[in-house]
This record gives C-alpha cells, structure tokens and sequence, in this order.
C-alpha cells in the first residue's frame, strides 16, 4: 500500500510541496485578526478513501484541535505538540476541521502549559469540560463547511478573549534565535534570561524543550534546502545546517520524519508538487 506525506512548513500555501494529499481535499479559512496571534491556521479536509492508505504527518512543532466533521462527526481531539512523525491509517470517510496553534496558545485556550499535551492525543472535552457538547451539536446541525468554521471561530474568540500570554515576544524572539542556529545558552543571553528560565518559557509556551525545537528547525530547514536541490551531496547539505557529519544528519533526519533522507526524496517523487 502507497504511503501518502503531508508535510507543512510556516509560510507554506496550504498544499506544500511535498504533499501527495489530493488537491481539492483541503480547504483554507482566513484567520481572523483578533485570532491571529494565537492561531496559526484553520483548514477543512475532506476525503473519501475506498482502500486502506497511510499518511506521513511531519511534525512542524505544533498543536492542534481536531474536529471531526466526518463519520464520527461530534468528537473533537486535542493533538499536543510533537517531534517524531506520526503514521495514519485512513479509509472511509474522512472528514475534520483543524486548527493550527501558535506557541502560547495551549495557555490562552486550555489553561495548561503546552508540555502536558506533548507528544499525546486526548479529548478535547477533558480540557474544555461541558464546553465541546454544545459545539459538537453546533456542527452536527452545520449544513455547510462555512458554518462549521464559523461555530469553530466563535468559540476560540470567546476563549481568547478571556487569556493573552505574556511571554509570546520571547517566545518568538527564542525560536527565530535557534532557528537561525544559536545555541540555547545564546538564544537565553539574547533575551537577557538564563537557560532554566528559556526552558520553563518553552515547556509553557512552545511544549518542546529549546533543544527540541532546535533540532526540528534544523530539519527543517534541510526539507526547505531539498525543494531547492533534491539531489543533494549529503555531506554537504549535513555540514551546512549544522550538523557533525552525513551519519549525524541522517540519523536526526530519520528520527523526525520516519524515513531516511533519501527515502523521502523517494517518497514525494511521485508528488506533482514535488522539485523536478
């Protein structure tokens, strides 16, 4: 069985290179400008799917509440930030409305730092209790994508209404610092903090540690190098983000997305939306 790969980097459009979703399966929504702080996406997929199929979800460091608007339409999940990739068996219907969090948003939204969702999938309604039943009857009633959307909205802008985190400008100040390649000991001195102070601010706000997040921008940054140059000397490509040798790239790369590097120029290749 064919594997599918869905990967989206920030500031990708909503079909990113590398993704073998079918187009016309996804559907985008302005995020609205009072939202735009803490929300960093709010999509629509919907696919029917008559054999069993797999997908590769990259993770971008992310969390995200999922509501299905498909065959168990009602329920609503809360997906903690990750760092590995995570494979999906799809069939049938599928069909969710999804909404990508910015760092500090787990605080604003659910009260809880974001490190207790890492790496989990839990019932929203265990964070939003007595909340989610009236919504899930709001979308079983919807008729159409738009209104799904807008019960969605109106229920994140009531929440976040109430909560505005504090420490969202380190936050984005930290992440740009250790993406550019700082180590955590300058990202903290950049901030004037120190290195225990960054990691509760991350494990708050971000639910990665700094060194965590780290390591997922610099692969990354190395899946942007690839839609440059899918053809890459590997020992170059390893030394030029960072990394000790092509071993020491290899083995980060397959740790975050599953595959060996060149197991997944092998996988997007069939993509028409891969690099040539």
């Amino acid at each position: 069985m064919d594997e599918r790969i869905y990967l989206r980097l920030d500031g990708d459009p909503l079909y990113a290179p590398e993704s073998l979703v079918p187009v016309g399966t996804m559907r985008e929504f302005a995020v609205p400008p009072m939202l735009a702080p803490q929300i960093a996406q709010i999509s629509i997929y919907r696919d029917t799917i008559p054999e069993v199929a797999f997908e590769r979800v990259i993770p971008d460091g992310a969390a995200r509440l999922i509501f299905d608007l498909g065959s168990r339409r009602g329920r609503a999940d809360l997906a903690g930030p990750s760092t590995c990739a995570v494979r999906l068996r799809l069939e049938g219907e599928i069909a969710n409305l999804t909404v990508t969090l910015r760092p500090g948003a787990s605080v604003a939204l659910l009260g809880i730092p974001a490190g207790m969702i890492r790496e989990q999938c839990t019932p929203l309604d265990e964070f939003w209790p007595g909340e989610v039943e009236p919504l899930a009857e709001q979308l079983l009633v919807s008729s159409n994508d738009v209104e799904c959307y807008e019960a969605v909205r109106a229920v994140l802008a009531a929440r976040l209404k109430q909560n505005r985190s504090a420490e969202r400008r380190r936050v984005m100040l930290a992440q740009r610092a250790l993406a550019l390649g700082n180590t955590v000991r300058e990202a903290a001195e950049r901030l004037g903090i120190g290195d225990r102070r960054l990691q509760q601010i991350f494990e708050t706000e971000v639910g990665l540690s700094p060194r965590q997040y780290r390591r997922l921008a610099r692969i990354h940054a190395c899946l942007r190098s690839l839609r440059e140059d899918p053809r890459p000397r590997w020992s170059e490509l390893a030394l030029e983000h960072g990394f000790f040798d092509q071993a020491h790239f290899s083995n980060e790369f397959s740790r975050v997305v599953g595959l060996t590097p060149t197991a997944f120029v092998a996988a997007i290749s069939g993509s028409s939306k891969a690099p040539p």
